[in-house]
């Protein structure tokens, strides 16, 4: 087995999606994969990015277009979860 490091500066992590035990980091059009928890990608990330789904983190820096049930980073349509819309709202002042 080979496993590589990599060091990631937030400014480019466009989003993180959140599949099983695995989270991929959407960064400059490549995906990175890493074997960790939601908890554990939001312990590592600046204040710039918030969950806004179960599944998804988003880095506020990089939001194109907000709608009431997605938002836009670099033309992905992402969800908002119920239960996250009032964050979404009050961080972005909608």
């Amino acid at each position: 087995f080979f496993f590589r490091h990599t060091l990631l500066d937030g400014y480019h992590i466009e989003y993180i999606e959140k599949d099983g035990n695995y989270s991929t980091y959407h960064v400059n059009n490549q995906k990175i994969i890493a074997r960790e928890s939601i908890n554990e990608v939001l312990d590592k990330l600046p204040d710039s990015f918030l969950q806004i789904h179960k599944s998804f983190i988003i880095n506020c820096n990089k939001v194109s277009s907000i709608e009431k049930d997605n938002l836009t980073i670099n033309e992905k349509n992402i969800p908002i979860g119920a239960s996250f819309r009032i964050k979404v709202k009050d961080k972005f002042n909608y």
